[in-house]
This record gives structure tokens, C-alpha cells and sequence, in this order.
């Protein structure tokens, strides 16, 4: 029987969290980028007009908010400090105040030079100011409620304030056991907890303590390099190429990795998204890639505002279309509600959605006809229709970041660091089946033997492993579609239980008549029996 071609195509309704364009980003110097991530932050704010931004050296890198817990945030853009050059660089504390931070708002900023016992205070109209635009300003010696000179640890970050009617940040300071100011990205504060986006915290004013209990936050991130995979793995796509090759993209970043595992994928060997040939004066590949799957030795790479990469062969030669030019079939209201995964087997194309409710869908397609693929829907009960719930995937998560199909049609699907395998596979109609086994993105797919795992907060593999599974990802609900095999059994039973109603009513009546007929027979005869005696 001829294969058909299909795909797996997973679409959140609102996930891109990008939200400006990438041309603006300089390229990621990756001297900076290390294998035992341990990057100090020198300040980080929050901006109602950009979000989060982290000071590093004499740049300002400006964050897109994670789409999940389990995630990182992206750099968005990258400016340079125009007072780097001053005395008073870098801050050791920068937060946003004003009419309780909602209209007009401006920065103080707090310079605490220990040794001198002297704290020196700063007011700034916005982030991106001159030096003759900063004017120092007399404050109190209590900085936002914390006493600065009893202070040992450095001020880190600051989270966005408690309630709308806060008229400032709170301040977080972090030490870890090393002593290096391994930070967080923060959203939000309830009274003394605050919530990080990768672990949770508590502490309060009188004692500025922050302990974290949740993995560690690989925070080179921020400055725009690639995650250290054996360290804290998450990727944006996959795909596997003819020759056996696994290919990851992260941000602005590509590894090409052996799928029998024969590489350690360390930060250096990641590749620059620019560096993938593109034909001619063609727009070159960028960030944000959303999904990506190999078909006849051509890679398909998919992007923002609909692009879509093709190349002539294997990961050369790129070329740039606009997605409904190569499927016509599909509207391009489909495609704009962004991309999450996809990959390709030797049967099967599938397509996973978020509509407006927010349940989790997918569909398939059988792109040798362009159309959704009825045959796939055989593998359900009779009147099954798109879209199906990504529950059919039991035990799945309920958002996916990437997927793969490779090694006798077993189906890879990522998220954060877990990977959740199905080995069931239906060759008629291409139905992945089975409860997925979850793994380790570090144990299936990286070879990690030659990272050190006792130079990172972890000390061991095994430790780090333990860790990372104290946490997984919600799975998604199970959703139970009515299809017309539901409606004739559910309209059958509805039948038979009118049928039953109207025979109980029937039979109500008839009692009733009988009754009557008793009761005028009964009223007859005494009447017969009177005239008689008379």
C-alpha cells in the first residue's frame, strides 16, 4: 500500500510572545557564552513600555516574558548603556516609581559603596538616558523599607509591585552557594512571597533573604546566548534530516547533533541562525522559529508573519515563501495563530491546535493532496472530526515545543527538559497509541557524559536528574468529543427511553379507562339491582 505524506503541527492561539522585530538584535558575541553557566547580572528593572531589561556590562538587554514556568524568557533587543563610562555604573538597585506606576513614571536608583559606608541616590526619566540626563537626589536612608548598610548581598533584581495600588517594586536579592548572582526573571508578589518564572521564593524587608526552590535558571539566557543543554535544556523546534542528523533550534540558535549520540552539544558548538545559506538576496532565516520537518531531503523551517524556509537539500540552500504559497489549501487565518511543533514519518503529518477555549487540539494532513486526512480519523470511532484533542496523546503535556519522528516510527515530543515518547504506532492510519514514557531531554537525546556536572549547582547527573523530576509538566485534559456513533447511541438511548415514557404513559391510561369502565359497569349494575327489587 502507498504511504501517504502527513504531518504534526502543533498551534497555540497565543503563545508568540515575541513581540517587536528581531532585526533590531546585534549579534550575540559568544565569547560570553559558557558550557557551567554562571553569568553575573549587574542590575535588572522592569519597563512598562519594554517589560523586563537586564544591565550586563555596557548593554541593556531587553526580555520577553516565558510563555510557562518551565521556559525562558527571550532577548528581544539590545541596547547599549549611554553612562556605562560613569562612576556610578552599575547601579546596585533600579526601580521604577511614579503615581503609583501606572501614568507618568521615572527610575530612582541607589549606588551603595560598602567600604566607604556611602549610598548615593540617582533619578532617571527613562532606562536609555544620558549622563547629563541623571541627577542625584536626597533620600531616605531606608531604600524602599530595606536598610542598605545592613545589607551583605548585593541588590540582584526588582519584581513588579504587589497590587495596583503599590507605588513601587520590591527589591530581590539572591546569593547562592557559591556566591554568585545567579538570578531569576520575576512577574509578581503576594505580600512576602514572590513568584519567579523558574522557581518560587519567600522572604520579607526586615530580612532579605531569597531562597529558591526549583531548578536552576541558566541565566546567560538573558544575555542572549544558548542554554547550556546539559544544564537546563529547552528548544523552539526539531526535525530530523535524511542522513540521520538531529537538528535544534533555540532563539537565534541551531546544534546539529548525531542521533546515536556521539557529541556533547556544548554552547560553543551552537550554530548562528545566520549562518544557514539562504539563495540569493532571500531574507535570511531568523528568529523566532516556530516549527520545522524534513520531507524528501528538504527542510522546512517555519518563522514569523507566515515565512516559511525551504531548502533545495538537506540544510542548504534555503529559499523564503510565505506559507499558503506551498499550502494553498490551508487559510491564512490557520497559520497565523503561530506554530508550535511538527514533524514527519513515514506515514504520518499531524496538527495540534489551542482554539479559543483553550482546549489543546491537533490535526492531520495528507499533504500529497493538500487536505485533511480522513483516513487518519478511521483510527477513532465512527463520525470522529477535526480537530482532535491532544489528549489522544495520553499522558502528553498540554503545550508541546517541538516534535520528532524517527527510529522505526517512534514519536518524540518536547517540552522544557522532558521528552514524553510513544513507541505504539498504527501503520493503517498513522495513530501514534499508548501512554507516553517520559524521559529527560539529557538522557534520550544529549550525550552529557563529558559535563561536569560537580561545577554547577547540581554536584552529580544523578542529583540533577532527581531534581528536574520533582517538578513535571501538567499533562493535558482528557477530552471526549461526540462523534455520530455517540449521537446514534445517545439518540438511540434517548428513543427507547421516550419509547419507554410513552408506554408508561400509555399504560397509565389504560389503566385509567379500565378503571372508568369498572367503575360505570359497577354503578350500572347497583342501578339494575334497585330496579329489580322495585
Amino acid at each position: 500500500m502507498k504511504s501517504s505524506f502527513k504531518t504534526f503541527i502543533l498551534i497555540l492561539f497565543d503563545s508568540i510572545l515575541i513581540v517587536s522585530s528581531q532585526n533590531n538584535i546585534k549579534q550575540v558575541n559568544l565569547e560570553l557564552c559558557q558550557d557551567y553557566p554562571h553569568v553575573t547580572i549587574d542590575l535588572a528593572t522592569y519597563s512598562p513600555s519594554n517589560g523586563f531589561v537586564i544591565f550586563y556590562e555596557n548593554k541593556m538587554y531587553v526580555m520577553s516574558k516565558p510563555k510557562t514556568t518551565f521556559h525562558y524568557p527571550r532577548v528581544r533587543e539590545i541596547f547599549e548603556i549611554r553612562y556605562a563610562n560613569q562612576r556610578y555604573f552599575p547601579f546596585d538597585a533600579l526601580v521604577r516609581v511614579g503615581e503609583c506606576m501606572r501614568t507618568h513614571t521615572k527610575y530612582w536608583a541607589v549606588k551603595f559603596w560598602k567600604d566607604q559606608k556611602n549610598i548615593q541616590y540617582f533619578e532617571l526619566e527613562y532606562l536609555s538616558a544620558a549622563p547629563n540626563e541623571i541627577k542625584i537626589v536626597e533620600l531616605t536612608q531606608s531604600f524602599l523599607n530595606v536598610q542598605l548598610d545592613q545589607v551583605d548581598s548585593i541588590i540582584d533584581a526588582v519584581i513588579l509591585p504587589t497590587s495596583a495600588d503599590d507605588c513601587y517594586a520590591g527589591i530581590i536579592y539572591n546569593k547562592t552557594e557559591k556566591g554568585n548572582k545567579a538570578i531569576d526573571i520575576y512577574d509578581f508578589s503576594v505580600v512576602n512571597n514572590a513568584f519567579g518564572y523558574r522557581s518560587y521564593f519567600s522572604g520579607n524587608t526586615s530580612i532579605p533573604t531569597i531562597v529558591g526552590n526549583s531548578q536552576w535558571f541558566d541565566n546567560q539566557i538573558l544575555i542572549g546566548c544558548p542554554p547550556t543543554l546539559c544544564h537546563s535544556a529547552e528548544i523552539d523546534a526539531a526535525t530530523v534530516t535524511y542522513d540521520n542528523f538531529i537538528i535544534l533550534f533555540f532563539a537565534n540558535f541551531f546544534w546539529k547533533l548525531d542521533a546515536n549520540k556521539t557529541e556533547f552539544p556544548s554552547v560553543r558548538t551552537a550554530k548562528q541562525l545566520s549562518q544557514l545559506p539562504v539563495v540569493g538576496l532571500e531574507a535570511r532565516i531568523e528568529d523566532p522559529i516556530y516549527a520545522s520537518f524534513t520531507y524528501k531531503n528538504r527542510t522546512y523551517i517555519f518563522g514569523e508573519n507566515n515565512n516559511l524556509w525551504i531548502s533545495q537539500k538537506g540544510m542548504r540552500e534555503f529559499s523564503l515563501f510565505i506559507v499558503h504559497e506551498i499550502f494553498p489549501s490551508v487559510s491564512e487565518e490557520f497559520w497565523q495563530r503561530g506554530i508550535d511543533a511538527m514533524y514527519f514519518s513515514m506515514l504520518t503529518f499531524q496538527i495540534l491546535t489551542v482554539i479559543i477555549n483553550k482546549e489543546a487540539n491537533y490535526f492531520v494532513f495528507n499533504l500529497e493532496k493538500s487536505e485533511l486526512d480522513e483516513n487518519f480519523l478511521s483510527a477513532f470511532p465512527i463520525g470522529s472530526s477535526y480537530p482532535r484533542p491532544i489528549s489522544d496523546f495520553r499522558a502528553a503535556p498540554k503545550d508541546i515545543d517541538a516534535a520528532i519522528a524517527f527510529k522505526n516510527n517512534v514519536l518524540y515530543l518536547f517540552f522544557s527538559n522532558f521528552i514524553y515518547i510513544f513507541y505504539g504506532f498504527d501503520e493503517k492510519t498513522g495513530r501514534f497509541y499508548g501512554t507516553s514514557d517520559v524521559q529527560l531531554i539529557q538522557e534520550i537525546l544529549i550525550n552529557c557524559d563529558e559535563f561536569d556536572y560537580s561545577r554547577t549547582e547540581y554536584k552529580n547527573k544523578t542529583l540533577f536528574a532527581q531534581f528536574l523530576r520533582n517538578s513535571y509538566p501538567e499533562t493535558a485534559i482528557l477530552v471526549q468529543k461526540m462523534t455520530i456513533k455517540d449521537v446514534i447511541e445517545f439518540s438511540t438511548f434517548v428513543i427507547a427511553l421516550l419509547v419507554i415514557f410513552i408506554a408508561h404513559i400509555y399504560e397509565i391510561k389504560m389503566r385509567k379507562d379500565r378503571r372508568l369502565l369498572y367503575e360505570q359497569r359497577r354503578q350500572k349494575n347497583i342501578k339494575n339491582e334497585k330496579t329489580a327489587k322495585t
